[in-house]
């Protein structure tokens, strides 16, 4: 039996029949109504799914927050208060001076001996950070809050067994 052998199908090149105006404008409204359709869902799912959702999860991520808060306002650690630090400021000739006292707040107990060990380490970084401020800088108010930051920092660069809990100046007197 002879094979028969296919011959290739000869490609017919269909002409491109020029697009009529009307069927130009059904395409661009097809194309409008369906980029509308996309919007729509859109706007629904976000509206009607996921906006609750979130709303619901943030709910409760505040109120897990607000209950942490409570808590730790609730409990008060141990307080360790530092000897007063008298040092001249910045700029003063000697003229000026400050005197500051402070207390740590931790509430683990390995962290309190670490700071009562490390005291004079403390006082020296203290006295260090209170020396590099002029009086100016200490009277204005917002000294306060940064001087916690930077003394909070200060104080847990030094400890090696965790951070403190809060840093407390219980006293600031400008001479």
């Amino acid at each position: 039996m002879a094979k028969k052998e296919k011959k290739p199908a000869k490609k017919v090149k269909k002409e491109k029949q020029p697009v009529s105006p009307k069927q130009k404008m059904i395409r661009l409204i097809i194309i409008i109504v369906a980029a509308l359709v996309l919007i729509g869902g859109t706007v629904i799912l976000a509206k009607f799914i996921l906006w609750p959702r979130y709303k619901e999860y943030r709910k409760k991520h505040e109120t897990e927050i607000i209950e942490k808060e409570k808590i730790k306002k609730k409990e008060m650690g141990e307080v360790i208060k530092l000897e007063e630090i008298t040092v001249n400021t910045f700029g003063s000739n000697g003229y000026r001076y400050v005197v500051a006292g402070l207390a740590i707040e931790t509430s683990d107990p390995k962290i309190s001996e670490e700071i009562i060990l490390r005291e004079p380490q403390i006082r020296d970084g203290l006295i260090h950070y209170f020396r590099s401020k002029t009086a100016q800088q200490i009277s204005k108010l917002s000294f306060h809050d940064s001087a916690r930051i930077d003394i909070d920092r200060i104080v847990n660069d030094l400890l090696t067994t965790g951070e403190i809990d809060s840093i407390y100046i219980i006293k600031l007197l400008i001479q």
